[in-house]
């Protein structure tokens, strides 16, 4: 079990029991599809001076990120989300860069801990 601040297991273990093995694979698959595509909107409305338009990326991914326990990362897309609607541009382009290697780990975690589902018995 990860006792990093990054992650609560236990949000994964809630999905394991309440979709009995079979909610957290596809949760994280699109997890896994979405996810860089929005980090990659947020980087871009960065580049291109819109940081405002980091707001609704930054959005999605906290709602994704918190709903399989990726805590880091829904965290820090709050941030993004908070600086982008209050035209902090500055704040939201550091907080993109820190961003970026928090859901790197987000995704690797949610990868181990789905290879690791078919190995567990789903508590009852």
């Amino acid at each position: 079990m990860n006792n990093s601040p990054e992650f609560d297991e236990r949000v994964l273990v809630m999905l394991r029991r309440v979709g009995k093995g079979k909610l957290l694979e596809p949760m994280a698959s699109l997890f896994e599809k979405s996810a860089p595509a929005r980090m990659s909107a947020m980087r871009e409305a960065v580049r291109a001076g819109r940081a405002a338009d980091a707001a609704m990326p930054a959005h999605s991914l906290k709602s994704s990120a918190g709903q399989l326990g990726a805590v880091g990362l829904q965290g820090m897309c709050g941030d993004i989300e908070r600086a982008a609607e209050e035209g902090d541009d500055a704040r939201v382009e550091a907080l993109v860069s820190a961003a970026e290697p928090m859901l790197l780990r987000a995704l690797a975690w949610i990868k181990s801990s789905v290879s690791e589902e078919g190995n567990q018995e789903c508590p009852r």
